[in-house]
């Protein structure tokens, strides 16, 4: 016991308390897991067909809880990241119909959220990469709530940033929010 603490594989956290493992010891335990016992060739193939069918990252998890449940036979819980931490990573849109936007929105949690925007008129090509290099430079890196608000002022912006007539904006400006403000409101 005084060489595993000594070590750092665990602590005791205070005098009346036993010993725990800290995240060295659970990691050390993880990583020589499968050298006691090895996964067999079935168990593998069972594993990847298990999750083969899986559509989504909410599905992967759900699907390899359960899968943990059944192995261990044991209760096994997950835990998401909180939403009100991850970050923008990315925004991309994808023109369906000139009125029809697909708003793909990539967290740094790994998560996608997908939305479909109408706008009130058409948007070019042109228009669209302007809009998806507008979203990206207001939103990535930031927390979703800041995202939010980031894009609730990016209507001004955008308007002066193209050299068009006093006063004129892109259609798509005065509409940024639905993309990320759904995404964010729905966590």
């Amino acid at each position: 016991m005084a060489a595993l603490e000594d070590e750092g594989f665990i602590t005791q956290p205070h005098t009346s308390a036993g010993r725990v493992p800290t995240d060295k010891g659970y990691r050390l335990f993880v990583d020589r897991l499968t050298q006691v016992k090895p996964m067999s060739t079935a168990e593998r193939r069972a594993i990847a067909s298990f999750l083969d069918g899986a559509v989504d990252v909410d599905d992967v998890v759900q699907r390899s809880v359960r899968l943990l449940s059944q192995l261990t036979r044991q209760v096994a819980v997950v835990q998401y990241p909180t939403l009100s931490n991850s970050t923008v990573r990315h925004v991309e849109l994808v023109s369906l119909t000139p009125t029809r936007l697909l708003a793909v929105l990539i967290l740094s949690t790994g998560r996608v959220e997908q939305r479909l925007v109408e706008l009130d008129t058409e948007v070019s090509d042109d228009g669209l990469v302007e809009l998806r290099t507008t979203l990206n430079s207001a939103v990535s890196g930031s927390l979703i709530a800041d995202a939010v608000t980031a894009l609730g002022s990016t209507a001004q912006p955008c308007a002066r940033s193209s050299p068009r007539p006093a006063g004129w904006s892109p259609p798509w400006c005065a509409r940024p929010c639905p993309i990320i403000g759904r995404t964010g409101a729905s966590q």
